[in-house]
C-alpha cells in the first residue's frame, strides 16, 4: 500500500513539474523502499530536475502541453501545429532545434514514459497500457517499448516490482 502511494505521489510530482515548469523527470521507483523515508531523496531529485530543465519557447511549451494532454489520441504534426498556430514545418524544425529530437521521437518518448509509469503503478494489461498511451496496437507498443527501454513491457513490470 505504501509503495502504491509513493508511486502515485511521485507521478503527481512529475506531472506538476512537467506541466508548470516544463521539467521532465524520471523517477527510479524500483530503488524506493516501502516507506516515506524516500521523500527527501525524491525532493532532491525534484530540485535537480528543476535545475536541469530545458528552456523552451512558448510555442514548444504549448505543443508539449497539448501532446501530454492528448497522449492517448492519434497525434499528428499538422494537428499540433494547427492547435498552436504554427506551420507544421516550423514546428518540426523548432522541436529539433529546442529539444534535440524530432516531433515523432518526442511523442514516442512521452508515450513510453507514460507506459512505464502505468506499468509500475497499475495492474493494467499490456494492451490496455498500449491503448492508454496512444499506441496503434499491442505488438507495435511492445516492439517500441523494448527498443527504447531494452525490456518488453511484461519484463519491465516484473523487474520493477521485484
Amino acid at each position: 500500500e505504501n509503495r502504491r502511494k509513493l508511486n502515485q505521489m511521485t507521478s503527481r510530482i512529475s506531472e506538476m513539474l512537467s506541466f508548470y515548469v516544463n521539467a521532465e523527470t524520471v523517477w527510479e521507483i524500483s530503488s524506493a523502499t516501502d516507506s516515506w523515508e524516500m521523500l527527501p531523496k525524491l525532493y532532491q531529485e525534484c530540485c535537480q530536475a528543476l535545475d536541469n530543465r530545458v528552456q523552451v519557447s512558448v510555442e514548444i511549451y504549448e505543443a508539449i502541453r497539448y501532446i501530454k494532454e492528448h497522449l492517448s489520441e492519434k497525434l499528428t504534426l499538422n494537428q499540433v501545429a494547427s492547435h498552436i498556430g504554427l506551420s507544421p514545418n516550423y514546428l518540426s524544425s523548432q522541436f529539433k532545434k529546442e529539444l534535440g529530437k524530432s516531433f515523432v521521437d518526442y511523442i514516442t518518448e512521452c508515450r513510453v514514459d507514460k507506459a512505464k509509469e502505468l506499468l509500475m503503478s497499475t495492474d493494467m494489461k499490456s494492451h490496455e497500457v498500449a491503448e492508454a498511451t496512444g499506441f496503434i496496437d499491442n505488438s507495435y507498443f511492445s516492439k517500441t517499448f523494448k527498443k527504447i527501454t531494452g525490456k518488453r513491457p511484461s519484463a519491465f513490470r516484473k523487474r520493477d516490482k521485484a
